[in-house]
């Protein structure tokens, strides 16, 4: 990879914490339940970054499980998310981004639906069976760590 390709993704990647931190900020009035899973899923794509930022590989990160913890940070938060800014969070290039995004979309985890007033604008969200997969695994990650922490 150019030095010139690699601006724009240290730009994402570096303006990344400035987005959890607006998260993690909105999420800890909330308490327990729903929202401390988003905190959990907030953790996830932090740790993520950080894993990247330390092995300075770009390919060692995993969009699409990224784009799956951030919608269902969204969700859980009543956002919609524009497909645009899921493929921009996902950290990857949008072409990349877009190629994980659609197989998410044919493995029955997200679903996209286009804007009614602006057909150049996409939605995506998780589906009803994805947010409970999600939401259980995030449950036992968070049993696991609340015993780490006993």
């Amino acid at each position: 990879m150019s030095g010139q390709d690699e601006g724009p993704r240290k730009a994402l990647r570096d303006g990344w914490p400035y987005f959890l931190d607006r998260i993690r900020q909105d999420l800890e009035p909330c308490g327990v339940g729903s929202m401390a899973l988003a905190s959990v899923a907030t953790i996830l794509i932090e740790e993520d970054r950080n894993r990247a930022r330390l092995y300075e590989a770009g390919n060692i990160s995993n969009p699409a499980w990224t784009m799956l913890l951030g919608l269902f940070v969204s969700g859980e938060r009543g956002e919609t998310t524009m497909v645009s800014t899921a493929c921009i969070a996902s950290g990857a290039s949008l072409a990349t981004a877009h190629r994980h995004l659609r197989r998410l979309e044919s493995l029955g985890l997200v679903s996209v639906a286009r804007d009614k007033n602006d057909r150049r604008r996409a939605y995506v969200s998780l589906t009803p069976g994805a947010n409970g997969a999600i939401k259980g695994h995030l449950m036992h990650l968070q049993a696991r760590l609340t015993t780490l922490t006993a």
